[in-house]
C-alpha cells in the first residue's frame, strides 16, 4: 500500500513537470521568443527529432517526430488514436490505427483542398490548408493526411505554418509502415 502511494506521487510529479515545461515552451512561442523554434534549432545543428515506433496489429509505423512533444492516447474497441502536440510551433500530429472511422479524418468542409494523390491503390494523401482568423493564429495553416488503407492506419499533421511546412513534409515523406518481423 505504501509503495502504491509512492508510485502515484511519482506519476503526479512527472505529469506536473511535463505540463509545466510544455506551458513554458508555449508561452515563449506566443511571446515571440524564437529560442525554442524549429528554425533556431535547425540553424544550430541540434537534433530536434527522434525515431518513434508505433505497433498496430501486425504492422509497425516508424516515424521521426520532434523530441519535445506531449503525447495523448485514446483507444476504442477497434483501434486507437495517438495525438502529439508539438509546443515548438503549435503543430499537431495524429496517428490513428484501427477501423470503424469515416475517412478522411480531416474535416474538409472547413479547409481548402490543394491536392489529392493515390499511391499504388493503398495510400491516399490529402493536402490543404485552413485560413485562420482567431486571436492566437492568423493566416494559412497547412495539413496533410495520409491514409494507409491496406493497414487501417492514418497519419495527419495539422496547424503547420509556411515556415515549417518543409520540415513536416520531410517527416511524412520518410514514414515507414511495415509488417512486423515476427508476423512475416
Amino acid at each position: 500500500m505504501k509503495q502504491l502511494k509512492i508510485t502515484n506521487c511519482s506519476i503526479i510529479i512527472v505529469v506536473f513537470i511535463v505540463l509545466f515545461n510544455s506551458t513554458i515552451y508555449s508561452q515563449n512561442i506566443v511571446k515571440g521568443k524564437d529560442s525554442v523554434s524549429i528554425v533556431n534549432y535547425t540553424r544550430q545543428n541540434k537534433t530536434i527529432t527522434e525515431i518513434d515506433t508505433i505497433f498496430w496489429s501486425n504492422e509497425k509505423i516508424i516515424i521521426e517526430l520532434p523530441k519535445i512533444k506531449i503525447k495523448h492516447s485514446s483507444s476504442y474497441e477497434e483501434g486507437f488514436f495517438d495525438y502529439f502536440v508539438l509546443p515548438l510551433d503549435s503543430a499537431t500530429i495524429t496517428i490513428h490505427c484501427g477501423a470503424m472511422v469515416n475517412l478522411p479524418l480531416t474535416d474538409l468542409t472547413t479547409c481548402t483542398l490543394t491536392g489529392k494523390f493515390i499511391v499504388d491503390k493503398d495510400v491516399r494523401i490529402l493536402r490543404g490548408y485552413s485560413n485562420l482568423h482567431n486571436n492566437r493564429f492568423k493566416g494559412k495553416r497547412y495539413f496533410r493526411e495520409e491514409n494507409y488503407l491496406k493497414y487501417g492506419i492514418t497519419v495527419i499533421y495539422e496547424n503547420v505554418t509556411d515556415e515549417n511546412l518543409n520540415f513536416y513534409d520531410s517527416i511524412f515523406n520518410n514514414i515507414v509502415v511495415q509488417r512486423d518481423e515476427k508476423f512475416k
